[in-house]
């Protein structure tokens, strides 16, 4: 085939039986959790939809989601019928679809094959929690009949108790050994690369062109992953700037605690905005991600970020936080330094003479804030939000847009990250919350980056 012959978009259709997630790989492979619709009902997808994957301007891929098999002992037999008048096996799919007389009892079938007679691969999608069933077996039958290519794709394979095993020997037993492991929920990056090699395999004259848009595609997930990072990194430095300042000159009893709810709200409403802007980079709704094994519903986390039980789930020391929150709220802490100081009358002490303060913010800081005093976060809490944005950035980053239900990843990771570094680098931007020094802001930000880069798996 010369590069005259080769015409995009490449011709995918993607088929199976009933419910094993047909519509889960399209939605995955599109990042779109809106295409088709998914039900645990058998033949949700009663047409043919259709959905493009581009290459710079230029639509490359064109996945066809078909209705599910759902008679194939009945339809091998009629084809059975028809090859023994001596046609091929296309010759005699092309007879069948062409007789109106099958369209009432195969009506979906039909749909079907004549997709697959006009793809260029056909994606076999196999529910690995199903066991290896006759049914299954005539299906590729028939689908084979259309000498194209196959491609079986093993989906739901990290659900325990899958016949992952038994699936693969039975494909080699009927000579398909192109075969790619691909979970629609569990998505991994890496096995999307591998089912676009295996493309490659049987589509030869591409083979440049899907070297091209392998490269392309791994570069925009590694572009998507850079920008969630840097937005939680950015959020990070963002709250650990926030500051509120309590005036002691008053008569107000009430004024810490007010200040302190104030900043609390603060937070709170930062941590939604960022969840947001998360969820839009990754184009998961919130509807999506209330599914996912993060403690998050309606768009907002389900666990207060303050309450001390958040703390607890994440496996931080709340010794600190329940010493600042006996005077002025938990989470909250009077900025000196990034220093846990406790009362506000010992701050205020130290704020007025102490000279390790003074050299560390100068004489102008010292003089505006005389008679004053400012309160940030403290450190249990600046973990807590470091480690919900990794626990976040994870879960999705490892999240099908066909994913339904929970993930079930635990939040064991998460207790046993290091956050020395980053809480390091996060205790040096309070204290430069007045000073804005932009240049060094760049390099914590790098630090943050690096950090989240690190303890999110591939």
């Amino acid at each position: 085939m010369t590069n005259k012959q080769i015409s995009l978009p490449i011709i995918l259709s993607v088929v199976g039986h009933t419910n094993t997630g047909k519509t889960s790989l399209v939605r995955t492979l599109m990042r779109n959790s809106d295409f088709g619709e998914i039900d645990n009902r058998a033949g949700t997808t009663r047409h043919v939809e259709s959905a493009q994957i581009f290459l710079g301007d230029k639509a490359f891929l064109e996945l066809r989601d078909t209705p599910g098999l759902e008679d194939s002992v009945a339809l091998a037999e009629r084809l059975q019928a028809l090859t023994s008048a001596h046609l091929s096996g296309r010759d005699t799919l092309l007879t069948f679809v062409k007789d109106s007389a099958n369209k009432k009892e195969f009506d979906q079938e039909l749909k079907v094959l004549n997709q697959i007679l006009i793809s260029d691969i056909i994606l076999y999608v196999i529910d690995c929690r199903e066991p290896v069933l006759e049914k299954y077996l005539f299906e590729l039958r028939c689908l084979s009949m259309a000498a194209k290519p196959i491609i079986p794709v093993l989906n739901f394979i990290e659900k325990s108790g899958n016949h992952k095993t038994e699936w693969r020997k039975t494909l080699a037993d009927f000579n398909f050994h192109s075969l790619v492991e691909f979970d629609t929920v569990a998505f991994s990056f890496e096995a999307e690369k591998r089912l676009y090699r295996k493309f490659q395999t049987v589509l030869e004259p591409y083979y440049a062109l899907l070297e091209t848009f392998i490269q392309q595609r791994e570069e925009d997930w590694l572009a998507l992953r850079h920008a969630c990072i840097q937005c939680s990194s950015k959020f990070m430095l963002a709250v650990s700037k926030i500051q509120v300042t309590v005036d002691t000159t008053t008569a107000d009893k009430n004024a810490e605690v007010e200040a302190s709810a104030r900043l609390q709200n603060t937070v709170r409403v930062k941590e939604k905005e960022q969840l947001g802007r998360i969820l839009q980079l990754l184009q998961f709704s919130a509807d999506d991600i209330q599914y996912a094994n993060v403690p998050i519903k309606d768009g907002r986390w389900t666990l207060d970020l303050f309450a001390p039980e958040a703390l607890k789930k994440f496996g931080i020391d709340t010794a600190s936080a329940a010493a600042t929150g006996a005077a002025i709220g938990v989470g909250v802490d009077v900025m000196l330094a990034g220093l846990s100081l406790g009362t506000a009358t010992l701050a205020g002490a130290i704020l007025g003479s102490s000279w390790s303060t003074g050299k560390r913010f100068g004489k102008q800081l010292l003089a505006r804030y005389r008679g004053q005093y400012v309160i940030g976060l403290d450190q249990p809490t600046i973990t807590l939000l470091l480690a919900r944005q990794a626990h976040l950035l994870d879960a999705l980053f490892h999240r099908g847009h066909a994913a339904q239900q929970q993930l079930m990843l635990g939040d064991d990771k998460v207790t046993k990250l290091d956050y020395s570094e980053p809480l390091q680098v996060l205790k040096k931007v309070q204290n430069l919350a007045v000073s804005h020094d932009e240049e060094l802001e760049a390099d914590i930000t790098q630090v943050l980056n690096n950090w989240f880069t690190t303890v999110i798996s591939a």
